[in-house]
């Protein structure tokens, strides 16, 4: 058994990367490391499928590669997902062509995983790509995740099995086995800043001393670190996850302006906002709104709240019958008839006279009055949060409930109105319940 062999062998059992049961899908651009990859999988006996992009870019070349791949999985007696996705004509102000591709690439592999039941894709990530990706994110400033490189492991789900193993080890296999493969030209070429790293620096550092033994120590004790500083930052005291917000507590004892930004960044990171706008989330004071493509961020002098902007107003309901459980946004209601009790305050429960059905769960609307209970009158729904001090933020999403002629029962969780208050004679009451929708994460 050659030493590539037995390394790779060694490395998935370890690192629990798969095993015999899964159906695994490659990825394969036809070079060198996706066809030593695809030859130790048939090797080692993994039942495997082929995906392949061609986006059309080098013209009969890149016609060639999917040919090639196509050849390679019938060889293997494999399927082969193939899309042929040249870029946008003409292309868009801005465009990125990389981020472009990988976009399509990703998105072609996803569903043919959700298609066929593959259990995980495969790529042939090895050592020296993920020096470059080190060196890139370095170039660009960045943190421990950065400096880690390439993830052996996401929740795509991906793995990467030959992330043991450098280039000229790989080399050495395929010819020694006497593999062929397909050669791309354009990765001679400096354009791109990767194959400038790939052609003038990391030869610099190979011939100072720099050696795969000594990449593979560093990239195993960066990802030990990089779990370590992973759970810390879940289980922060500052944090409080649902499965639609994140709370931030800016005032927790010891917190600083740099352990707030890297809360932040863990956080945030893929949540649409940028670095400044963080920085901003981070040093400013007083209370303010920012947003991103598709997140807000509400700052108060206490609390980061972020929250996806579709969740902002939520979805109204209607209740037929009794007892019911809605969501609302992030909260859930419970609505539920039962004996009067002896008392009428309870934390997180409002106990109101059994209105007329159906009722109707709903956000605040413009004009929406009611008579609070404890309060002379009646009073704007809108006036009554501005007394209370609600932040805006959260009007939208302050459950409103309504019996069947329209008339305000509760805003739920904040004041009952006092025409639906319980009195002495009332024997059966409906008990509403606030809670979240969804346990937190720990």
């Amino acid at each position: 058994m050659t030493e590539l062999r037995r390394g790779f062998r060694a490395f998935v059992a370890r690192e629990k990367l798969f095993g015999p049961q899964d159906r695994l899908l490659l990825a394969v651009s036809g070079g060198l490391d996706s066809c030593t990859l695809a030859h130790l999988l048939a090797t080692e006996g993994y039942t495997f499928g082929m995906a392949h992009c061609n986006y059309q870019l080098r013209g009969e070349d890149s016609d060639g590669d999917e040919r090639w791949v196509r050849e390679l999985a019938t060889r293997y007696g494999c399927a082969y997902h193939g899309r042929t996705a040249p870029p946008p004509h003409p292309r868009p102000a801005g465009f990125n062509l990389q981020i472009w591709a990988r976009q399509v690439r990703y998105d072609h592999f996803k569903k043919i995983l959700d298609e066929y039941h593959y259990t995980t894709l495969l790529t042939a990530h090895q050592l020296d790509d993920n020096l470059e990706t080190q060196l890139l994110n370095l170039l660009r400033g960045t943190g421990l995740s950065g400096m880690r490189g390439v993830p052996l492991q996401t929740a795509f789900p991906v793995a990467r099995p030959l992330l043991f193993a450098g280039k000229a080890d790989i080399l050495a296999y395929a010819l020694a086995e006497g593999l062929t493969w397909r050669d791309d030209r354009t990765n001679a070429e400096t354009d791109y800043l990767r194959n400038r790293l790939r052609h003038t620096v990391i030869p610099g550092l190979r011939a100072a001393g720099l050696t795969d033994d000594n990449l593979r120590r560093t990239f195993d004790h960066l990802r030990s670190a990089e779990r370590f500083y992973q759970d810390g930052l879940l289980a922060h005291p500052a944090v409080t996850r649902t499965e639609d917000s994140l709370r931030i507590d800016r005032t927790l004892a010891g917190l600083g302006e740099r352990d707030l930004l890297t809360l932040l960044w863990h956080y945030g990171k893929n949540l649409g906002f940028t670095e400044d706008q963080f920085r901003q989330l981070a040093t400013k004071s007083g209370a303010f709104e920012v947003t991103s493509a598709t997140h807000r961020a509400v700052v108060t002098e206490e609390t980061i709240l972020f929250r996806p902007k579709s969740n902002l107003v939520p979805v109204a309901s209607t209740v037929e019958r009794l007892p019911a459980t809605v969501v609302f946004g992030h909260q859930k209601i419970r609505l539920d008839v039962v004996e009067a009790p002896a008392v009428l305050e309870e934390r997180g429960i409002d106990f109101v006279r059994i209105p007329q059905l159906p009722l109707h769960l709903r956000a605040r609307a413009p004009g929406d009055r009611f008579d609070p209970l404890g309060m002379q009158g009646r009073k704007k729904v809108k006036d009554f949060f501005i007394d209370q001090k609600v932040p805006h933020w959260e009007r939208d999403l302050t459950p409103v409930l309504v019996d069947s002629e329209g008339r305000i029962v509760a805003i739920v969780g904040h004041r009952i109105a006092n025409s639906f208050a319980v009195g002495p004679n009332d024997e059966r009451v409906l008990r509403i319940r606030t809670e979240r929708a969804s346990p937190e994460l720990p």
